[in-house]
């Protein structure tokens, strides 16, 4: 066998390119990615094509209906189909449960809610045979009762109604009935714009000449319920009627109202002329330098809409100008926390928690010692990790909120799914109300716009 050379040149011939070559891939790639562009502005477009148009607006619904009193412009914010729908869940089987008047199968958290909500039907049906005796009136009951909305406007789904009518079939009173099972506070039946909306219409489909309205909130040992005349329901009539009719008109002759609470849940603040002429206003008069593009982003956020963009270089002028405003929105936020957590009183935040008005009951410190010694993670977080360390990663947060957050993501972090996770820190909290932290870990604050 010939001996090979060892001076003999190695080469790898499948990893040595020639510098035409590397100019050729270059050349390559250049023009795949100028044929690209248009295509991607194209599709960047078609992403948001199904979003709602500055002329469209959503239906005028008895949950939605507040909102759109407080702004007719508003149009709902689209569902993530992924969002964690176990309260959702929660809410729907316990009506279930109300409906058929058992609660077979509950567990005892479960059960007490029920029953408290049978307890008040049951108080209910009382009440009402003492007012209207039987042997000279006729009470019907009625689950899941479909409602026309404001004549036709939209349906809506009363949980349990009772109808009570004369021996000459004409209807005397009426009383609705909403089970409420989640833990957000609900507004007074008086001043319900969703009570409103089932009062006004069963008004005007049964003729029922007294209308009350109760919402009934067993997880806060909550009832209200006020009872309507005819005189006040066709005063709400009116006012329901003039708040979805001004929905139908034009959109440059449609109100649009800057409500923190209804904006946050609104789809269209990409394309609200209010909020975007608020938004540029404010980058105009912080902003010492401003390039032509960014003066072009802001016409664009003046005139139209942020989604009409496709220019990358305004797009890209206008993500560094609004960039900053989150960061001084949390920081800002980061600030009134602990102001209030030194008790001074800031007129302008209104501070509320899940379970309604909210009170910041314990420092950062205090909370870390009530964790801490007295075993609040036990069973929730495995005690191999449970560490000084880990307990100041949860508090490493200055806003309240981001507590329970923090909390999942260990658990998540260390093997437990989403549904999981949002269980155990259900229990963490569920430990802190009771001891009386009500309000810790879920506080959100609510600006009062002035614009």
């Amino acid at each position: 066998m010939p001996k090979v050379s060892t001076n003999a040149k190695k080469t790898k011939p499948s990893t040595v390119t020639s510098k035409a070559a590397k100019q050729t891939s270059s050349d390559d790639r250049s023009s795949r990615l100028e044929a690209a562009r248009p295509q991607a502005i194209e599709k960047a477009k078609q992403a948001v094509s199904h979003l709602p148009k500055p002329t469209d607006v959503g239906r005028f619904t008895p949950s939605g209906s507040k909102h759109y009193m407080n702004c007719p412009s508003y149009y709902p914010e689209w569902e993530d189909p992924d969002e964690d729908r176990s309260a959702a869940d929660e809410g729907t089987k316990l009506h279930k449960h109300t409906e058929n008047d058992n609660v077979k199968g509950l567990d005892p958290d479960a059960a007490k809610l029920v029953n408290m909500c049978l307890a008040m039907k049951k108080t209910l049906r009382e009440e009402l045979s003492k007012r209207f005796p039987l042997k000279s009136y006729v009470h019907t009951e009625h689950t899941e009762f479909k409602l026309p909305i404001l004549r036709g406007v939209s349906n809506g789904y009363i949980d349990w109604m009772i109808v009570v009518k004369d021996k000459s079939n004409n209807v005397v009173h009426v009383d609705i009935v909403d089970w409420k099972f989640g833990k957000i506070a609900v507004d007074p039946a008086e001043t319900n714009a969703q009570g409103h909306c089932y009062a006004v219409s069963v008004w005007h489909e049964l003729k029922a000449p007294i209308v009350r309205v109760w919402f009934v909130q067993p997880k806060r040992d909550d009832i209200t319920s006020h009872e309507f005349d005819t005189p006040q329901l066709k005063a709400l009539y009116e006012k329901l009627s003039g708040a979805y009719l001004t929905t139908k008109l034009p959109p440059d002759k449609r109100p649009v109202n800057l409500v923190p609470t209804t904006c946050d849940g609104c789809g269209r603040k990409a394309m609200c002329p209010a909020f975007l002429k608020a938004t540029a206003t404010f980058i105009e008069h912080t902003s010492n330098e401003l390039s032509k593009e960014h003066l072009a982003a802001l016409k664009v956020l003046k005139q139209k809409s942020a989604e009409t963009i496709v220019d990358p270089k305004v797009l890209n002028a206008l993500f560094t100008l609004s960039a900053p405003l989150k960061n001084l929105h949390d920081s800002v936020k980061d600030q009134v926390t602990q102001m209030l957590l030194a008790g001074y009183d800031l007129p302008d935040v209104e501070l509320k928690d899940r379970d309604g008005s909210a009170s910041l009951c314990m420092t950062p410190n205090e909370l870390y010692a009530e964790i801490t010694m007295k075993d609040l993670l036990k069973g929730i977080v495995d005690d191999a990790i449970v560490d000084n360390d880990l307990v100041l990663h949860m508090l490493d947060v200055k806003t309240p909120n981001k507590t329970s957050e923090a909390l999942k993501d260990i658990l998540i972090a260390n093997g437990k799914t989403k549904e999981e996770a949002s269980a155990l820190n259900s229990e963490f909290t569920k430990r802190l109300k009771q001891r009386g932290h009500i309000s810790y870990g879920v506080p959100s604050f609510y600006p009062k716009l002035r614009i």
